[in-house]
């Protein structure tokens, strides 16, 4: 009885496998279609699309655009393709022509601000490149601001109070008294969303080490229109102008030094003075 069993099981096993080697035969043909699913007559191509309605004049910004690949015929150059461009990187760069939003930016409607010719074509007819000297202390705008960023210009002002019977003193370090009034200062805007067409920095080896600290140490080439410069001249001597870079949310307030350091109004009240 053991011999009849195991014949019959070594039967069984084998008509198993023979089934299932047919199956196996039969399924296979179905994954064959999984293998090519790529076109071989496109191409992976870069563009960039306006997310706004630029203009002629418009110096673009990382907002103003978005980057992202699409499909091509293999075939032939695509005029949206931005290999062309040494960068993806399209911050800075002047539009040419108007394009409408949604639509791509074509390489051939921007001028890169390393062209020769973008300050040129950068300034409509009533504008003017006006050159903000960096200095020493402010060297820090030179490596934080780029091409196309826009910036606010203020004035720093000594106020000078009428009509007080006391002033507020201050005493020099290393000195008991002294006689010199306390210079009130106030931050006043001027100018604001003005673009920068160029950052210019003075090369040391050229210029020499130097540690005057009213030596410029670049430049930041800011366009203006006629009317700006007419107001920027007319107060440009009454204090120091000082350069900001511009933000949104940034307020147009004056900035007084009594709101800044309220102790110093606090000792004039005890003092006497209104």
């Amino acid at each position: 009885m053991n011999h009849r069993t195991l014949f019959f099981l070594s039967i069984t096993v084998i008509a198993v496998g023979i089934i299932g080697i047919f199956i196996q035969r039969n399924q296979a043909p179905s994954t064959t279609p999984m293998v090519n699913v790529i076109s071989t007559d496109k191409k992976i191509i870069t563009i960039a699309e306006a997310t706004r309605e630029l203009r002629p004049f418009d110096v673009l910004e990382a907002k103003d655009y978005i980057i992202r690949t699409v499909e091509a015929p293999k075939e032939g150059n695509d005029g949206r393709d931005l290999s062309s461009l040494s960068s993806m990187n399209l911050n800075g760069y002047l539009v040419r022509n108007n394009i409408a939003k949604g639509s791509a930016i074509i390489p051939s409607l921007i001028e890169s601000p390393t062209s020769k010719t973008f300050a040129m074509h950068s300034l409509r007819g009533n504008e003017l490149p006006y050159g903000y000297m960096v200095k020493p202390r402010e060297e820090y705008l030179l490596s934080s601001l780029n091409v196309g960023d826009k910036v606010s210009l203020f004035i720093r002002v000594a106020e000078v109070e009428k009509g007080k019977k006391s002033e507020v003193n201050y005493v020099e370090e290393g000195q008991q008294n002294s006689s010199k009034a306390l210079k009130k200062y106030a931050l006043s805007p001027v100018l604001g969303g003005l673009t920068i067409l160029d950052v210019q920095r003075e090369k040391k080896e050229e210029k020499g080490y130097t540690t005057d600290p009213d030596t410029p140490v670049g430049k930041l080439v800011l366009r203006m229109n006629q009317q700006q410069l007419a107001e920027l001249r007319v107060v440009e001597k009454a204090g120091e102008i000082i350069l900001f870079p511009a933000e949104g949310s940034q307020s147009n307030k004056k900035i007084e030094m009594d709101e800044v350091l309220p102790q110093f109004r606090a000792i004039k009240e005890l003092r006497g003075g209104k």
